[in-house]
């Protein structure tokens, strides 16, 4: 249920934010033109840091590492791939260096617990936006089908009787009274009225209609009781075109995501590549220390 899972989501975003934004206050106290603000000594805890941050990462954060698991498996390097080795590599390596503060007390090592915990929450956000905005396409897209008839009144032999819209065929003549919806698009036979097309085409004027103009489906008559013929039904009506036509919009890829998704399955073993590259590069052939190179 798209519901539930918008909720989930919240409550992964909102978990993240809160134990990420210790973190966030954390790092303020290395930056040298923001020393003016407080931060609270355990705050600045390794071992504080150590377990907020792991909450993120592997509490949150496991959703990526099943999606980077399964995209090996299925030999591609993704986005999740990314974020899982980004953020492990600066979880794993705090854990290193506040292990040599252990070892030596008078370290006073600058961890990267808060990194790890913020691109994951970043990459959180970013994908909850993306499914509340797909949701509302697809909240759009139950109420045009909520805006069609479901019943429609048939003239046969003269009676009248209400049958399904599904039984409702191309020239059957149907009788439509004031309030009631057009049933699907057809012609006027019998009567003079006005229509409110506006959840149709925008117009908020009613269209004052006559014998031989056309009618669309799911408009409101609202003054006269009018005999129509029956033109297009089904898929065929200009509503069921519109819902078809949003459906194929929201489920096909826009030509820039498609772009983007060939991108980056380059991007990312470039990305791996290049980081591994440059660290020896620089730790074995420049001899930086391995702080600085990784």
């Amino acid at each position: 249920d798209g519901k539930v899972l918008r909720a989930k989501m919240r409550k992964q975003v909102y978990i993240s934010l809160l134990f990420s934004m210790p973190l966030l206050w954390a790092m303020l106290s290395h930056i040298s033109w923001l020393e003016f603000i407080y931060v609270p000594e355990i705050l600045l805890n390794g071992y504080f840091q150590l377990i907020t941050a792991g909450i993120v990462q592997f509490y949150i954060g496991r959703i990526f590492y099943e999606a980077a698991y399964h995209s090996l498996k299925k030999r591609v390097l993704g986005m999740d791939m990314l974020v899982v080795m980004g953020t492990t590599s600066a979880y794993l390596y705090s854990i290193y260096l506040l292990y040599q503060q252990e070892i030596n007390p008078v370290m006073h090592p600058t961890y990267y617990f808060e990194i790890s915990a913020f691109i994951i929450t970043m990459v959180l956000i970013g994908n909850y936006i993306e499914h509340v905005a797909k949701e509302r396409t697809g909240d759009a897209l139950i109420e045009l089908m909520n805006l069609g008839a479901k019943e429609a009144r048939k003239r046969v032999n003269g009676e009248e009787t209400m049958v399904s819209i599904d039984e409702v065929f191309v020239d059957d003549e149907l009788i439509v009274l004031p309030s009631e919806k057009i049933p699907v698009d057809g012609v006027i036979i019998e009567g003079t009225t006005t229509l409110d097309e506006s959840m149709i085409t925008g117009e908020s004027i009613p269209v004052e209609k006559q014998k031989g103009d056309p009618v669309i489906g799911a408009t409101i008559n609202q003054k006269e009781r009018i005999v129509m013929k029956a033109t297009k039904v089904g898929g065929d009506t200009l509503l069921a075109q519109i819902i078809q036509h949003v459906e194929e919009a929201s489920s096909s890829k826009p030509p820039i995501q498609r772009i983007a998704d060939k991108i980056a399955s380059y991007f990312v073993p470039a990305v791996v590549s290049i980081a591994l590259v440059n660290f020896f590069a620089q730790y074995f052939v420049l001899g930086l220390d391995f702080a600085p190179s990784f």
